[in-house]
Protein backbone atom coordinates (compact mmCIF):
# COMPACT_ATOMS: atom_id res chain seq x y z
CA UNK A 1 0.00 0.00 0.00
CA UNK A 2 3.18 2.42 0.96
CA UNK A 3 4.64 2.01 -2.50
CA UNK A 4 1.07 3.07 -4.17
CA UNK A 5 1.33 6.08 -2.77
CA UNK A 6 5.36 7.26 -3.73
CA UNK A 7 4.41 6.74 -7.18
CA UNK A 8 4.28 10.14 -9.68
CA UNK A 9 0.17 11.41 -9.76
CA UNK A 10 0.75 11.41 -13.48
CA UNK A 11 2.63 7.85 -14.39
CA UNK A 12 2.03 8.35 -18.42
CA UNK A 13 0.96 11.11 -20.52
CA UNK A 14 -0.75 11.87 -23.45
CA UNK A 15 -0.58 15.06 -25.40
CA UNK A 16 -4.56 15.51 -25.05
CA UNK A 17 -3.08 16.31 -21.10
CA UNK A 18 -1.07 18.80 -21.89
CA UNK A 19 -3.72 20.30 -23.96
CA UNK A 20 -6.11 20.36 -21.27
CA UNK A 21 -3.43 21.68 -18.65
CA UNK A 22 -3.55 24.58 -21.57
CA UNK A 23 -6.97 25.29 -22.35
CA UNK A 24 -7.56 25.40 -18.16
CA UNK A 25 -4.55 27.89 -17.85
CA UNK A 26 -5.85 30.17 -20.64
CA UNK A 27 -9.42 30.11 -19.19
CA UNK A 28 -8.17 30.65 -15.88
CA UNK A 29 -5.70 33.05 -15.85
CA UNK A 30 -5.22 36.37 -18.50
CA UNK A 31 -1.86 37.12 -17.11
CA UNK A 32 -1.01 33.41 -18.51
CA UNK A 33 -2.93 34.30 -21.94
CA UNK A 34 -1.24 37.31 -22.48
CA UNK A 35 2.45 35.80 -22.00
CA UNK A 36 1.07 32.89 -24.22
CA UNK A 37 0.26 35.41 -27.25
CA UNK A 38 2.82 37.45 -26.68
CA UNK A 39 5.61 34.44 -26.31
CA UNK A 40 4.29 32.79 -29.89
CA UNK A 41 3.37 35.95 -31.91
CA UNK A 42 6.66 37.54 -30.85
CA UNK A 43 4.41 40.37 -29.93
CA UNK A 44 3.34 41.04 -32.74
CA UNK A 45 -0.50 40.22 -31.40
CA UNK A 46 -1.78 41.38 -28.34
CA UNK A 47 -4.32 39.75 -26.30
CA UNK A 48 -7.23 41.73 -24.75
CA UNK A 49 -9.76 39.47 -23.89
CA UNK A 50 -10.88 35.69 -24.49
CA UNK A 51 -13.24 34.75 -26.79
CA UNK A 52 -13.57 30.98 -25.85
CA UNK A 53 -10.63 28.34 -25.91
CA UNK A 54 -10.86 24.63 -26.36
CA UNK A 55 -9.40 21.20 -26.76
CA UNK A 56 -9.90 18.63 -29.55
CA UNK A 57 -12.09 20.93 -32.09
CA UNK A 58 -13.04 18.80 -35.30
CA UNK A 59 -14.30 19.63 -38.76
CA UNK A 60 -14.44 17.72 -42.54
CA UNK A 61 -10.75 19.03 -42.10
CA UNK A 62 -9.10 16.81 -39.05
CA UNK A 63 -8.64 18.14 -35.70
CA UNK A 64 -7.12 21.10 -33.96
CA UNK A 65 -5.67 20.20 -30.65
CA UNK A 66 -6.22 23.90 -28.87
CA UNK A 67 -8.30 26.64 -30.26
CA UNK A 68 -7.90 29.86 -28.86
CA UNK A 69 -9.94 32.67 -30.27
CA UNK A 70 -9.15 36.30 -28.41
CA UNK A 71 -10.09 39.87 -28.74
CA UNK A 72 -6.55 41.17 -30.40
CA UNK A 73 -5.86 44.71 -29.14
CA UNK A 74 -3.24 46.31 -31.68
CA UNK A 75 -5.51 46.30 -34.52
CA UNK A 76 -9.17 45.81 -32.82
CA UNK A 77 -9.28 42.02 -34.40
CA UNK A 78 -10.82 38.72 -33.29
CA UNK A 79 -7.73 36.12 -33.86
CA UNK A 80 -7.82 32.32 -33.68
CA UNK A 81 -4.82 30.58 -32.40
CA UNK A 82 -4.64 27.01 -34.34
CA UNK A 83 -2.63 25.13 -32.36
CA UNK A 84 -1.42 21.68 -33.09
CA UNK A 85 0.84 20.13 -30.00
CA UNK A 86 3.19 17.36 -30.38
CA UNK A 87 5.49 15.31 -27.89
CA UNK A 88 7.34 12.34 -29.65
CA UNK A 89 4.54 11.25 -32.43
CA UNK A 90 5.04 11.80 -36.00
CA UNK A 91 3.37 14.35 -37.98
CA UNK A 92 0.25 12.55 -40.14
CA UNK A 93 -0.54 12.93 -44.23
CA UNK A 94 -0.60 16.95 -44.77
CA UNK A 95 -1.12 17.76 -41.40
CA UNK A 96 0.22 21.38 -41.05
CA UNK A 97 -1.39 22.43 -44.16
CA UNK A 98 -4.90 21.24 -42.76
CA UNK A 99 -4.70 23.71 -39.93
CA UNK A 100 -4.25 26.44 -42.74
CA UNK A 101 -7.32 25.01 -44.45
CA UNK A 102 -9.40 25.26 -40.98
CA UNK A 103 -8.23 28.70 -40.44
CA UNK A 104 -9.14 29.58 -44.08
CA UNK A 105 -13.01 28.67 -43.42
CA UNK A 106 -12.98 29.85 -40.32
CA UNK A 107 -12.27 33.08 -42.61
CA UNK A 108 -14.81 32.28 -45.00
CA UNK A 109 -17.40 31.45 -42.45
CA UNK A 110 -16.83 34.90 -40.17
CA UNK A 111 -15.49 33.20 -36.97
CA UNK A 112 -12.15 35.07 -36.85
CA UNK A 113 -10.62 38.13 -39.30
CA UNK A 114 -7.17 36.55 -39.11
CA UNK A 115 -5.71 33.43 -37.47
CA UNK A 116 -2.12 32.06 -37.19
CA UNK A 117 -0.73 27.90 -36.87
CA UNK A 118 1.40 27.57 -34.52
CA UNK A 119 3.56 24.12 -33.63
CA UNK A 120 4.25 23.69 -29.53
CA UNK A 121 6.03 20.68 -28.03
CA UNK A 122 9.80 20.11 -26.57
CA UNK A 123 12.78 21.73 -28.35
CA UNK A 124 14.27 18.83 -29.27
CA UNK A 125 10.68 17.97 -31.22
CA UNK A 126 10.88 21.57 -32.59
CA UNK A 127 14.52 21.45 -33.89
CA UNK A 128 13.33 17.96 -36.05
CA UNK A 129 10.48 19.69 -37.31
CA UNK A 130 12.19 23.00 -39.24
CA UNK A 131 10.40 21.96 -42.34
CA UNK A 132 7.10 21.84 -41.03
CA UNK A 133 4.57 24.63 -41.69
CA UNK A 134 3.11 26.55 -38.90
CA UNK A 135 3.67 30.19 -38.28
CA UNK A 136 4.76 30.01 -35.07
CA UNK A 137 6.53 27.88 -32.89
CA UNK A 138 6.31 27.78 -28.68
CA UNK A 139 8.49 25.04 -26.79
CA UNK A 140 7.52 23.62 -23.82
CA UNK A 141 10.71 24.03 -21.91
CA UNK A 142 8.96 28.18 -22.49
CA UNK A 143 6.20 27.10 -21.12
CA UNK A 144 7.32 25.51 -18.06
CA UNK A 145 9.64 28.24 -17.60
CA UNK A 146 6.31 30.29 -16.97
CA UNK A 147 4.78 28.13 -13.79
CA UNK A 148 8.06 27.81 -12.79
CA UNK A 149 8.19 30.96 -11.98
CA UNK A 150 5.18 31.08 -10.20
CA UNK A 151 6.19 27.86 -8.38
CA UNK A 152 4.88 29.28 -4.72
CA UNK A 153 1.56 29.07 -5.51
CA UNK A 154 0.85 25.64 -5.56
CA UNK A 155 -1.52 25.28 -8.99
CA UNK A 156 1.66 26.33 -10.86
CA UNK A 157 4.22 24.40 -9.27
CA UNK A 158 2.17 20.58 -9.93
CA UNK A 159 1.39 22.45 -13.77
CA UNK A 160 5.24 22.34 -14.32
CA UNK A 161 5.31 19.43 -12.88
CA UNK A 162 3.22 17.92 -15.26
CA UNK A 163 5.35 19.45 -18.21
CA UNK A 164 8.30 18.42 -16.93
CA UNK A 165 7.15 14.65 -16.67
CA UNK A 166 6.13 15.27 -20.67
CA UNK A 167 9.99 16.34 -21.26
CA UNK A 168 11.35 13.69 -19.78
CA UNK A 169 11.88 10.56 -22.40
CA UNK A 170 11.64 7.86 -19.89
CA UNK A 171 7.99 8.62 -19.38
CA UNK A 172 5.47 6.47 -21.54
CA UNK A 173 3.86 8.63 -23.53
CA UNK A 174 0.37 7.23 -25.10
CA UNK A 175 -0.10 8.26 -28.54
CA UNK A 176 -2.84 7.89 -31.00
CA UNK A 177 -2.09 6.12 -34.03
CA UNK A 178 -4.59 6.91 -36.93
CA UNK A 179 -5.46 3.78 -39.09
CA UNK A 180 -6.55 4.37 -42.88
CA UNK A 181 -8.47 1.70 -43.18
CA UNK A 182 -9.89 2.40 -40.20
CA UNK A 183 -10.89 5.84 -41.03
CA UNK A 184 -11.90 5.33 -44.29
CA UNK A 185 -14.40 2.42 -43.57
CA UNK A 186 -16.03 4.84 -40.74
CA UNK A 187 -16.07 8.25 -43.25
CA UNK A 188 -18.12 5.73 -45.53
CA UNK A 189 -20.48 4.32 -42.33
CA UNK A 190 -20.82 8.11 -40.84
CA UNK A 191 -21.73 9.81 -44.88
CA UNK A 192 -24.84 7.07 -45.05
CA UNK A 193 -25.93 7.79 -41.25
CA UNK A 194 -26.16 11.38 -41.70
CA UNK A 195 -27.30 11.08 -44.99
CA UNK A 196 -30.16 8.70 -43.99
CA UNK A 197 -30.64 9.22 -40.10
CA UNK A 198 -29.58 12.85 -39.66
CA UNK A 199 -31.73 12.34 -36.41
CA UNK A 200 -29.01 10.03 -34.36
CA UNK A 201 -27.06 13.01 -34.42
CA UNK A 202 -23.63 11.33 -35.12
CA UNK A 203 -20.47 13.37 -35.19
CA UNK A 204 -18.00 12.53 -37.62
CA UNK A 205 -14.25 11.69 -36.01
CA UNK A 206 -11.64 13.06 -38.76
CA UNK A 207 -9.13 10.03 -38.02
CA UNK A 208 -9.33 6.23 -35.73
CA UNK A 209 -6.97 4.05 -34.34
CA UNK A 210 -6.92 0.37 -35.82
CA UNK A 211 -8.92 -0.45 -32.55
CA UNK A 212 -11.30 2.31 -32.94
CA UNK A 213 -14.33 0.33 -34.11
CA UNK A 214 -17.74 0.77 -32.27
CA UNK A 215 -19.96 4.09 -33.41
CA UNK A 216 -21.45 5.78 -30.19
CA UNK A 217 -24.97 8.27 -30.81
CA UNK A 218 -24.63 10.05 -27.63
CA UNK A 219 -26.61 12.98 -29.17
CA UNK A 220 -29.27 11.76 -31.08
CA UNK A 221 -32.34 13.39 -30.73
CA UNK A 222 -35.24 12.04 -28.37
CA UNK A 223 -32.93 9.85 -25.94
CA UNK A 224 -33.64 10.28 -22.00
CA UNK A 225 -30.60 12.26 -20.02
CA UNK A 226 -28.00 9.54 -19.95
CA UNK A 227 -29.08 6.89 -22.50
CA UNK A 228 -26.64 6.27 -25.59
CA UNK A 229 -26.70 3.55 -28.62
CA UNK A 230 -23.59 2.02 -29.54
CA UNK A 231 -23.19 0.17 -32.37
CA UNK A 232 -20.81 -2.76 -31.59
CA UNK A 233 -19.51 -3.55 -35.26
CA UNK A 234 -17.21 -6.28 -35.49
CA UNK A 235 -19.84 -7.92 -32.58
CA UNK A 236 -22.57 -7.31 -34.59
CA UNK A 237 -24.34 -5.56 -31.56
CA UNK A 238 -26.79 -1.99 -31.50
CA UNK A 239 -27.29 -1.47 -27.75
CA UNK A 240 -29.31 1.42 -26.18
CA UNK A 241 -27.70 1.66 -23.17
CA UNK A 242 -28.60 2.28 -19.53
CA UNK A 243 -26.03 3.09 -17.16
CA UNK A 244 -26.46 2.39 -13.18
CA UNK A 245 -29.00 -0.30 -14.02
CA UNK A 246 -29.34 -3.92 -13.64
CA UNK A 247 -31.09 -6.00 -15.91
CA UNK A 248 -33.57 -6.84 -13.44
CA UNK A 249 -34.31 -3.01 -13.30
CA UNK A 250 -33.95 -2.13 -16.58
CA UNK A 251 -36.96 -5.06 -17.92
CA UNK A 252 -39.03 -3.68 -15.25
CA UNK A 253 -38.84 -0.24 -16.47
CA UNK A 254 -39.23 -1.37 -19.71
CA UNK A 255 -42.25 -4.15 -18.97
CA UNK A 256 -44.70 -4.16 -21.77
CA UNK A 257 -42.45 -2.21 -24.10
CA UNK A 258 -39.86 -4.20 -25.80
CA UNK A 259 -39.99 -6.00 -28.98
CA UNK A 260 -40.11 -9.61 -30.15
CA UNK A 261 -36.20 -9.17 -30.99
CA UNK A 262 -34.90 -6.92 -28.45
CA UNK A 263 -32.72 -8.31 -25.75
CA UNK A 264 -32.01 -6.92 -22.05
CA UNK A 265 -28.37 -7.76 -21.16
CA UNK A 266 -25.82 -6.74 -19.02
CA UNK A 267 -23.32 -4.65 -20.30
CA UNK A 268 -20.27 -3.93 -17.83
CA UNK A 269 -21.94 -1.62 -14.98
CA UNK A 270 -24.92 -1.11 -17.09
CA UNK A 271 -27.78 -2.81 -18.96
CA UNK A 272 -28.54 -2.68 -22.75
CA UNK A 273 -31.51 -3.25 -25.06
CA UNK A 274 -29.82 -5.02 -27.46
CA UNK A 275 -30.41 -5.55 -31.69
CA UNK A 276 -28.53 -8.32 -33.16
CA UNK A 277 -27.44 -7.21 -37.10
CA UNK A 278 -24.48 -8.37 -39.17
CA UNK A 279 -20.88 -7.79 -37.94
CA UNK A 280 -18.66 -5.64 -40.06
CA UNK A 281 -14.88 -5.83 -40.77
CA UNK A 282 -13.57 -2.14 -40.23
CA UNK A 283 -9.96 -3.40 -42.10
CA UNK A 284 -12.29 -4.06 -45.55
CA UNK A 285 -13.66 -1.48 -47.43
CA UNK A 286 -17.13 0.31 -46.86
CA UNK A 287 -18.51 -0.17 -50.16
CA UNK A 288 -18.75 -4.12 -49.76
CA UNK A 289 -20.06 -4.12 -46.64
CA UNK A 290 -22.73 -1.20 -47.07
CA UNK A 291 -25.54 -3.37 -46.66
CA UNK A 292 -24.94 -5.05 -43.60
CA UNK A 293 -23.76 -1.24 -42.58
CA UNK A 294 -27.21 0.12 -43.56
CA UNK A 295 -28.48 -2.85 -41.41
CA UNK A 296 -26.45 -1.77 -38.44
CA UNK A 297 -27.55 2.19 -38.22
CA UNK A 298 -31.34 1.40 -39.05
CA UNK A 299 -31.13 -0.76 -35.71
CA UNK A 300 -29.55 2.29 -33.92
CA UNK A 301 -32.89 4.48 -35.66
CA UNK A 302 -34.97 1.57 -34.21
CA UNK A 303 -33.73 1.43 -30.78
CA UNK A 304 -33.50 5.80 -31.04
CA UNK A 305 -37.58 5.99 -32.02
CA UNK A 306 -37.95 2.99 -29.26
CA UNK A 307 -35.81 5.15 -26.53
CA UNK A 308 -38.22 8.33 -28.01
CA UNK A 309 -41.20 6.68 -27.03
CA UNK A 310 -40.65 5.44 -23.54
CA UNK A 311 -42.28 7.28 -20.77
CA UNK A 312 -40.44 9.71 -18.67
Amino acid sequence: MKKMFEREVISSLGEADIDLLLVEELHVSSEFASWFVDRITDHELAFGALVGAWRSVSTHRGETDVLLIFQNTTAASVVALLIENKIRAEFQDRQPERYYERGEDGLREGLWDEYRTVLIAPQGYLDGAKLAKFDHRLSYELIRSWFDERSSDPRHAFKAKILGRALDARVHVWQRHPDEETTEFFQGYEEVCNREFPALGLRPKPERSASDHWVYFRWASGLPKTVYIIHKCDRGFVDLTFPSHTPSELEARLAGELEPDMAVIQTGKSSSVRLVVGSLDHQEPFDVQADDALAGIEAAERLRAFAERLPT
